[in-house]
């Protein structure tokens, strides 16, 4: 099986991964503030005058979908068709559910049995807008910490916060 995308969305349900494609492709995924809005893997194309890389909005994964709960397998699979993971996570919540829903993720993607070891994977940190700059600072040196490979993208799709040093940065993979 050949590659679905560059790169492709991971997250819980309303992370904010339509958010994130509609704001640096030409998608227009449905966006609801209701669980699973997104049925079916959505491409968008983020371009410039040099380089186009394809992004997938995968389905939301819950808990158990490794074991075919919510939308289940069905689309766990795409996961491991594209270069590079970028995992969604809503801070609005605060570092507790931060940290449960990227381990959640996490857990999923290993019990699906599939090596994602090779797949660069980087932290995307959505609705930075609804967190005070304290709570930010904690979540982002939580997972540095945690993570300190991992590259992290904190961004708010109401204020755009973020996105062109994302955007820079997926136009380089």
């Amino acid at each position: 099986m050949g590659l679905i995308a560059d790169v492709g969305l991971l997250g819980l349900p309303n992370a904010g991964k339509s958010s994130l494609i509609n704001s640096i492709t030409n998608s227009k995924s449905k966006i609801g503030a209701y669980e699973f809005t997104t049925l079916d893997p959505s491409l968008g194309i983020l371009e410039n005058e040099f380089k186009k890389i394809s992004v997938a909005d995968l389905p939301g994964i819950i808990e158990g979908a490794s074991e075919g709960s919510g939308l289940g397998t069905k689309f766990l699979k795409h996961a491991f068709r594209t270069k590079l993971l970028l995992h969604v996570v809503d801070s609005s919540f605060g570092l507790d559910k931060a940290n449960e829903s990227y381990s959640i993720i996490e857990k999923e993607l290993k019990e699906f049995h599939l090596d994602f070891s090779n797949q660069s994977r980087w932290l995307v940190i959505s609705k930075i807008d609804l967190v005070s700059e304290n709570q930010l600072a904690q979540i982002i040196n939580f997972f540095q910490e945690k993570y300190p490979e991992m590259p992290i993208f904190p961004i708010s799709s109401k204020t755009m916060e973020g996105y062109e040093v994302l955007k820079e940065k997926l136009l380089k993979i």
